[in-house]
């Protein structure tokens, strides 16, 4: 839309004392439907910023766009990570156990209370993993 107010629009007019209210009013709508457009983009990039930090691309952004929604995706996705360490290392303990075992150490000598003594089925399961990181390792 132009600069020019719409007052000079009507000079001259026959009925301008009934199109003036009307263009008044058409001012001011004009004026509401801008700030809600730029209300509905600022809440788009709010949105936007929620699907970049659940996608764990997130890397900050200004602070208009920052909302209670963001931080909460951003701590979810920081526990995500926190329970994704845990369990990779919860993985890794067999193959731990293993090669604490294969540098001499016999897991019968300690007194662990909840030590079982291993199945025909633990041994050679333990033996295949054994063989398994030898050939791994083998030079």
């Amino acid at each position: 839309m132009s600069d020019t107010p719409l007052a000079e629009y009507n000079v001259g007019l026959p009925h301008s004392k009934h199109v003036m209210p009307w263009m008044d009013k058409c001012k001011k709508l004009e004026q509401q439907l801008k700030e809600a457009n730029d209300k509905l983009e600022v809440e788009r990039m709010r949105l936007a910023g929620c699907s970049v930090a659940a996608l764990g691309y997130f890397d900050g952004c200004d602070d208009e766009y920052k909302s209670a929604s963001l931080d909460d995706v951003l701590s979810l996705y920081e526990q995500l990570k926190e329970a994704n360490d845990e369990l990779e290392h919860i993985y890794s303990l067999p193959e731990l156990f293993i090669e604490w075992c294969m540098e001499g150490n016999d897991p019968r000598k300690y007194k662990y209370t909840m030590f079982q003594e291993p199945t025909k089925e633990d041994m050679e399961w333990a033996e295949k993993e054994v063989t398994k990181i030898k050939d791994r390792n083998k030079p």
